[in-house]
């Protein structure tokens, strides 16, 4: 086998060289093919100490990642060929599997990736790796894929770059990418899988794929370029039924793929786009779902036929009629507020705009109550003159507690520079807004938790109760700690009518009272590491690749305790696999995830002091492993349910709307005086 590398680049001279070096290292490839898709300036490559012919070719202009494939492919001289980005790296076991590919008669061979947006350690999206293991390909030895198989490895994510194929597979049957700037790795990945007689399968891992959140990648676009999609999205679905018709569990398979697809391009897509989706969605479903399908699809699967028909009806956020509420966010926090986090913005499309003037805003927005205090002339005047509602729509009770000092009073007056400002306060303590049902509201402020756990919880799932016996034993930390260390008594506030305390100095005392072996304190103010919020890249995953099998127990008390307020740190104790160390009421939510008692350290009513004597004199017997086991499977059921996900971003989707309008039409509202 003579495999080639083709590697289609734009702007991207750093990620190219590094990828060339890698490949080099490997000695494994006869070719490589660049094309410079309109790079500026152009890609130069210094060929000297190269193992393998490098062929350099240009688009004076770019022309996308569709474009270039194809010109690669065309450039290509060996037998086989590995399609690859430049800003990605070539697996650690690619050497491997190429070994063991030599003499193999293959049309492609899929094998595994890494993913970076896995939370900390290495695998494959969560779906990719539940597909997977319903294919029943669990082999490093690339092995022949079943025909029954195939409908589930089909719909893994359509990437070129997990697949050496044979280049006279590709060719004769005339295999290739569609010319789109997005979603044009379909055509060959779906047509690869209906055309192949013989497809291998590896669980060695061939490439390291990195995805930046909110990047400038083509894929975070979200523009109409992406509906020129919709043209091989059917021609694909036309060859399928052609050629094995529409009962074939890989037609059937393909529709399930395209039902996810568009779940995922809707939270993408901007505003100004949705309805011509909508249009595209329905016009595609009219031209294929035929009633020959359609029967197909109840009797094979009619809860993917209900979800299909669901695209052809009006998104509900399209059928919002009143005109959108009008907010204006002021101040220095106010990237911290439910409207602020990329991973929320598309729950609020056509139904909250944000605007820079707060003359023109039906309600002015604060996060933090130090930025009250620094409230403008403009925000005060559109108070003052036009009635304008001001909130403070807080995320963070900590900043309640120490700096607004008042977290039980519906509305507050802040002394500005310009008057006085009355403020309604909508926080954990004042509003049922952040009042969850099974998500709490901190964890769907980014995507990274609900991957994280679903992966993390799926491993966890599986261990039994033995399995984490054996596993604690060789833990080399008794109990790890990670967080601020703040000592000074001003921390220690409460307001016991609203089951509300501070615990920043708290947590710092009883972290501090635990003298015994393997306590570990972690992060810039215990050890002079760097700050967390610091990190160039995703701090969740830098805290889980840190923790993840290292501690028996985790610190995981939060900076304050408010029923309503539970953050990332309960579940990553448990997502590492430790046991976590709380501070909860009778009262608080934790509660009412229903885990065993016997799973987690509660030290609520306890002094530090009381709290490390507790956690040291904790007895690891049957009875804990059992409870933690059967947390570890209560919590894959909820992490791993993506409808708990969807449901709890539906109801902040249909919640902070009612609240914001519930507040411009208040007619109590704080006005002017006369």
């Amino acid at each position: 086998m003579k495999l080639a590398l083709a590697i289609p680049t734009h702007n991207d001279h750093a990620g190219l060289e590094r990828l060339l070096r890698q490949a080099a290292d490997m000695e494994i490839f006869e070719q490589v093919v660049v094309v410079d898709d309109g790079s500026t300036p152009p890609v130069e490559i210094d060929a000297t100490n190269l193992p393998f012919q490098v062929k350099l070719v240009r688009h004076d202009e770019a022309q996308g990642p569709g474009a270039a494939r194809i010109r690669a492919m065309s450039e290509v001289d060996t037998s086989h060929l590995l399609f690859f980005d430049s800003d990605d790296l070539l697996g650690s076991d690619l050497v491997s599997l190429w070994q063991m590919l030599q003499d193999r008669e293959f049309d492609f061979c899929l094998f595994r990736h890494d993913d970076s947006r896995n939370g900390g350690f290495g695998g494959q999206m969560p779906e990719d790796e539940a597909l997977w293991q319903r294919a029943g390909c669990d082999t490093t030895e690339p092995e022949l894929v079943a025909s029954s198989a195939v409908p589930f490895l089909a719909r893994t994510a359509n990437y070129p770059w997990n697949k050496i194929y044979r280049l006279d597979f590709l060719r004769e049957h005339k295999l290739s990418f569609s010319d789109i700037l997005m979603h044009e790795d379909m055509e060959l990945h779906w047509k690869g899988f209906l055309n192949a007689d013989r497809i291998l399968a590896s669980t060695l891992v061939g490439a390291q794929h990195f995805v930046v959140e909110d990047g400038t990648r083509l894929t975070n676009r979200r523009n109409i370029a992406r509906l020129r999609a919709f043209g091989p999205m059917q021609q694909i679905y036309q060859d399928l039924r052609d050629a094995i018709g529409p009962r074939d569990a890989l037609t059937i398979a393909y529709l399930r793929f395209l039902d996810g697809l568009w779940h995922w391009i809707d939270g993408v897509t901007d505003t100004a786009h949705k309805e011509l989706l909508q249009a595209h969605k329905r016009l595609f479903l009219r031209a294929c779902l035929d009633d020959e399908q359609q029967n197909a699809l109840l009797d094979c699967d009619p809860v993917l036929a209900e979800s299909l028909k669901a695209h052809q009806l009006t998104a509900p956020h399209l059928q919002v009629n009143r005109a959108p509420i009008k907010v204006h966010l002021s101040g220095h926090h106010a990237k911290r507020t439910p409207l602020s986090y990329a991973a929320l913005a598309p729950l609020f499309e056509n139904q909250i705009v944000q605007v820079s003037d707060p003359v023109a805003a039906d309600v002015i927005a604060f996060a933090h109550n130090m930025d009250l205090q620094d409230a403008n002339l403009d925000v005060v005047s559109a108070w003052r003159d036009l009635q304008r509602p001001v909130i403070l729509l807080s995320e963070e009770p900590f900043w309640d507690t120490i700096w607004g000092a008042r977290p039980l009073d519906p509305v507050i007056v802040t002394d500005t520079s310009f008057g006085a400002l009355p403020v309604r306060q909508i926080s954990h303590q004042t509003s049922d807004l952040f009042r969850f049902d099974k998500i709490p509201y901190y964890l769907l402020t980014n995507h990274r938790f609900a991957r994280a756990y679903q992966r993390h919880f799926q491993r966890n799932a599986t261990r039994s109760a033995l399995e984490w016996q054996e596993d604690f034993a060789k833990r080399p930390a008794s109990i790890s700690y990670m967080f601020e260390r703040r000592p000074e008594p001003y921390h220690w506030v409460t307001w016991p009518e609203g089951d509300l305390i501070g615990l920043c100095s708290w947590r710092t005392e009883l972290a501090e009272a635990c003298r015994f072996k393997g306590v570990e304190r972690l992060g810039r103010s215990w050890d002079g590491r760097e700050s967390r919020l610091t990190l160039g890249y995703d701090w969740h995953m830098d805290k889980l690749t840190q923790l993840d099998g290292h501690a028996r127990m985790i610190g995981a008390v939060e900076n304050t305790h408010q029923p309503q307020y539970i953050t990332e740190k309960f579940f990553d104790a448990f997502a590492c696999g430790a046991m976590p160390v709380y501070y909860a009421s009778p009262q608080h939510r934790i509660h009412d995830f229903g885990l065993p008692q016997e799973s987690w350290v509660n030290l609520y009513g306890l002094t530090p002091e009381e709290g490390a004597e507790k956690i040291a004199q904790h007895e690891w017997n049957a009875t804990f492993f059992e409870a933690f086991r059967e947390a570890q499977n209560q919590l894959y059921r909820l992490f791993g349910t993506m409808d708990h996900w969807r449901a709890e971003r539906a109801r902040w989707a249909k919640k902070l709307p009612e609240v914001l309008e519930r507040e411009i039409a208040n007619p109590d509202r704080v006005k002017r005086p006369a």
